[in-house]
């Protein structure tokens, strides 16, 4: 297959997959088909995929990473402040390491906002389908859920967008907000509001 050829067969899974997102044509041109292509992994919900369409995204993922050329972590020179550590400036996708941290979103899933620039979107864009997939499944064997994912992200991470809801908050929700109320329409700093929120609710013994 050419790149064009592998981009419209992954599109057409993907489109056939989440058909509400199938009245997109695929572009003629290479870098847009790929912005399309990238743009509906992004919002895929986490799933097996085929051994086809992951064997067409492993030769396509692996030829776009090698045109930008490959960084060996080894091979970067040490600081004169510790010789452990390196300094770096690139794109993470193409650093060769044994390991790489990424502040991760509440779901542990990547991020689904389509083409965000964010470093969680290239990663899992770059990773392909199937990390997604191995996240949400130790999220589910390792019981790892919603609540404890936000704290995480919140307190560890210093994600303020992030709103843990254990039993206080969900009463305070209930109680003191409109019916159906959504916490992620307190934007950016939603984890602040929780804070206060949580705080109310404890001191006046909601």
């Amino acid at each position: 297959m050419t790149r064009w050829e592998q981009l419209r067969f992954l599109i057409g899974e993907l489109q056939h997959e989440m058909p509400e997102y199938g009245h997109y044509a695929v572009p003629q041109d290479e870098r847009e088909a790929f912005d399309l292509f990238r743009a509906l992994c992004n919002v895929r919900p986490p799933g097996p995929a085929s051994a086809e369409f992951l064997a067409v995204e492993h030769e396509l993922l692996q030829a776009v990473t090698a045109a930008k050329g490959i960084t060996e972590a080894a091979d970067l020179a040490p600081t004169k402040l510790d010789a452990r550590l390196a300094l770096w400036q690139g794109d993470i996708t193409t650093l060769r390491c044994d390991a790489i941290v990424n502040a991760a979103n509440s779901q542990l899933c990547g991020c689904f906002r389509p083409l965000h620039g964010c470093i969680d979107n290239i990663i899992h864009t770059m990773a392909g389908v199937e990390l997604r997939e191995h996240c949400a499944r130790l999220m589910r064997e390792q019981g790892i859920g919603p609540k404890v994912a936000n704290c995480v992200v919140l307190f560890g991470l210093y994600h303020l967008e992030a709103f843990p809801i254990d039993v206080w908050i969900k009463r305070a929700l209930k109680e003191n907000f409109p019916k159906g109320f959504d916490p992620t329409t307190l934007g950016e700093y939603a984890g602040l509001a929780q804070q206060y929120i949580f705080y109310y609710a404890r001191s006046h013994g909601k």
